[in-house]
């Protein structure tokens, strides 16, 4: 009778390792899948920050050009900026001679001829901000025209400028579309526009 007993353990000696290695090959899965599932969520992390510091390069520049842009219309000229503060104004000036810089005539009467050039900021950014490290900010302003306004203010919705009902600002002025590229790392680019009202 023992004999008889025996016999089926003895079939059975190699269902331990066979057990043990399906054991090695499902932990060995499930540690790579919670290795890629780590790595496609570094991935994302990485991505979203991309993008909210290109939205904020963006957005920053499109604050940053408005003095530049006072600045032009008080001088009447290009302005110029220390080094240090990485911002440059392009110089263009496709007239030649004495006339105006094409900023200048851009920002006081709208005409300015671009050279065959696009007006955009990818391709004739009126100004160019350097001064983060990994972004690099275009920003093209397009002079809008004369606006008189109840208030101080535009809202700038769906492509469409709307009055602000309120505000103690000038009445009269002049609105400007600025345009905002962020180029950061890895050739992101993150587009902002905005509107800015003058008052005359």
């Amino acid at each position: 009778m023992d004999s008889k007993v025996a016999a089926p353990l003895k079939n059975e000696r190699g269902m331990a390792l066979i057990s043990i290695m399906l054991m090695i090959v499902l932990m060995t899965s499930l540690l790579m899948m919670a290795l890629n599932i780590s790595s496609i969520e570094i991935n994302l992390a990485s991505t979203n920050r991309r993008t909210t510091q290109g939205l904020h390069a963006g957005e920053g520049g499109a604050d940053l050009v408005i003095p530049v842009v006072k600045d032009t219309l008080v001088l009447n000229a290009i302005p110029t900026y220390p080094i240090a503060s990485k911002v440059v104004v392009n110089p263009l000036n496709t007239a030649g001679g004495l006339s105006a810089p094409d900023f200048v005539r851009e920002m006081t009467s709208g005409s300015s001829p671009t050279g065959g050039l696009s007006d955009n900021p990818k391709n004739n950014p009126n100004v160019t901000i350097t001064a983060l490290s990994d972004q690099t900010i275009q920003v093209d302003v397009d002079y809008e025209g004369p606006a008189s306004l109840p208030g101080s203010e535009l809202e700038e919705q769906n492509i469409g400028y709307h009055r602000k009902a309120a505000g103690t600002g000038c009445a009269a002025g002049t609105v400007y579309y600025i345009n905002s590229l962020a180029t950061g790392p890895m050739k992101t680019e993150t587009g902002t526009s905005s509107a800015y009202f003058h008052c005359s």
